[in-house]
């Protein structure tokens, strides 16, 4: 399974496509192995890389100040440098630490599968029976989408999110925080209505709080993003911190470094993303590919 022509929407993705945020949730319900995550994730990696090269943003202010101040990593980031000039490596090439990142990544994403998987269980217990089976297929044609391309996915999707909203019609589904969550991805992905999308990814925010935590992770990032395609600045930033109370995690602090750029805000973005390159070199690579840096 080409997870690369599954996930991405062109043949020639743009640096917008290659975000994290974009793909992540998509590669966490169709990846099938470990492998399969890491080969995507070296893709859009090289990705990143080429747009970087092909655009001239080594001489970026921002990188420089950043490189000079993450002690201790020169070696390693002139490895990246060296990939943003060069994409002929392969990821068997790639310099260690841009691999460790790599691997890392993939895990997570394996990780985030089982959770899916075990919320999608754990949630769906209070459902009378009917219900729970009009809950599955709902997510049973989601994920079917996921693997098909054209009108094919057109149409699972939207059978896919008219299922997910009868299932709000129950009582207990109206409060299930991953129905709603999967709405707003639809909404996203399929419909392209941000503010719908904002609305639903809102709700699921406020009904896995205090209830999980990596849910409620899940969901601010996807809210702040939301935010941010609509330009609202002020509350993506807002929504990326409450998310970074919870947990510090690298992509998240990448995000929220992206939102406090386009706030003017420079010293907090170069703060969050030396401290995000510290924990993920390979946020370097992103950080050249992010047209956010650069306004």
């Amino acid at each position: 399974m080409d997870l690369a022509r599954l996930i991405f929407t062109s043949r020639t993705p743009l640096a917008k496509e290659t975000r994290d945020i974009e793909n992540h949730y998509h590669l966490a319900r169709i990846a099938k192995s470990t492998q399969q995550a890491l080969d995507f994730q070296a893709l859009s990696l090289c990705l990143q890389a080429k747009h970087a090269s092909e655009l001239d943003r080594l001489n970026w202010t921002g990188h420089q100040d950043v490189a000079r101040s993450l002690d201790g990593l020169g070696s390693k980031l002139d490895n990246l440098a060296s990939l943003s000039v060069d994409i002929r490596h392969s990821i068997q090439e790639m310099s260690s630490v841009l691999h460790e990142d790599l691997v890392s990544l993939a895990d997570l994403i394996l990780q985030q599968q089982e959770s899916i998987e075990r919320v999608f269980v754990r949630l769906g217990k209070p459902y009378e029976t009917s219900a729970r089976e009009i809950r599955a297929e709902a997510d049973k044609w989601l994920q079917r989408g996921m693997t098909r391309e054209g009108s094919d996915r057109t149409d699972n999707w939207n059978d896919a999110l008219r299922l997910f909203k009868c299932c709000t019609e129950n009582p207990i589904g109206s409060q299930d925080y991953f129905v709603h969550f999967q709405i707003g991805w639809l909404k996203w992905k399929l419909i392209g209505s941000e503010g719908e999308a904002e609305a639903s990814f809102d709700r699921a925010r406020r009904l896995s709080q205090d209830e999980d935590v990596e849910w409620n992770r899940r969901c601010l990032r996807h809210l702040a993003y939301m935010r941010y395609l609509r330009a609202d600045f002020d509350g993506a930033y807002d929504s990326a911190y409450q998310s970074l109370v919870l947990e510090r995690d690298p992509l998240t602090l990448f995000d929220a470094a992206r939102y406090a750029a386009r706030l003017g805000r420079t010293s907090t973005a170069l703060s969050l993303l030396e401290e995000a390159v510290r924990v993920m070199p390979s946020l370097m690579v992103k950080m050249l590919d992010e047209e956010d840096f650069l306004e």
